[in-house]
């Protein structure tokens, strides 16, 4: 169930994330339900998409996907120097025969989660603990030309291997990642969303839950701000030191959190 909230102000925004983390501490306190998760778009009409969907528009299945990353794996060790100790795509499959499960990305998510942080086309979402590092990613583009952006806030469902997997289904995917900085820095979390059906298990579009789904289903808040709040919003997240080179860590983030801080400050004077 999608919820679209329209807000006028990053001052509204603030208030209405605050109580939604209180609500959620309570919560979490009294169960085991999952942490909320968050996601930034700099336009606020774009959908949830992976970044592998945007290169090919269609589906495909976790092997076909897998025997490709494993393909490019010791070329990329070649130039990085880092190590990732994967399955082979024969082990891959004789375990994807018996453990055709939510978290089947597992194996090989250390890997998975490099390479959709370094622009490798990934059917991994990409979201955040923070609901803040999720607003800089929405108001950093300062060159973009939408009217609107969108923070989202994911409640994340708990399925097992009786859930139907016909259906499509988001999963969120937790592990620990190494030789991958911007991870922890970011504080991320990925999802994946999958279904399973007669041809075999297959990734599938995030937004299909929202279309296809009762309203006991998954659910998602969208909240919409107007674009012209970005410099009162990087100015308000710098004080947290949320700022490119506290997420990417380089010098050419550096350099870009710079240029912004005092940007930003000679603005806000005028």
């Amino acid at each position: 169930m999608l919820k679209i909230i329209n807000l006028e102000s990053w001052s509204s925004f603030e208030e209405e994330i605050q109580h939604t983390l209180n609500s959620q501490r309570e919560i979490l306190i009294e169960s085991t339900s999952l942490p909320l998760l968050f996601r930034g778009h700099s336009d606020a009409t774009w959908d949830l998409e992976t970044t592998l969907e945007r290169v090919i528009g269609s589906d495909l299945g976790l092997a076909e996907y897998y025997s490709i990353i494993s393909g490019i794996r010791p070329r990329l060790e070649t130039f990085t120097g880092n190590t990732w100790n994967i399955p082979t795509l024969k082990e891959y499959m004789s375990w994807l025969e018996v453990n055709p499960s939510p978290e089947v990305a597992n194996p090989s998510l250390d890997f998975m989660g490099y390479l959709r942080h370094y622009g490798f086309p990934s059917p991994l979402l990409d979201w955040t603990l923070s609901p803040y590092i999720a607003a800089y990613f929405a108001f950093r583009d300062m060159a973009n030309k939408a009217e609107s952006v969108a923070i989202y806030v994911y409640y994340p469902g708990i399925y097992t291997l009786t859930s139907q997997l016909e259906k499509p289904r988001i999963y969120p995917l937790w592990g620990d990642f190494r030789n991958n900085k911007r991870h922890y820095l970011q504080q991320s979390i990925y999802t994946v969303c999958i279904r399973k059906d007669k041809d075999g298990v297959s990734f599938a579009r995030h937004d299909k839950i929202y279309t296809e789904q009762d309203e006991d289903g998954e659910r998602l808040i969208k909240y919409v701000l107007p674009s012209s709040e970005k410099g009162i919003a990087l100015l308000s997240l710098e004080s947290y030191n949320i700022n490119a080179y506290s997420l990417f860590g380089t010098e050419e983030s550096l350099l870009e959190a710079l240029f912004m801080r005092y940007y930003g400050l000679r603005k806000a004077r005028k």
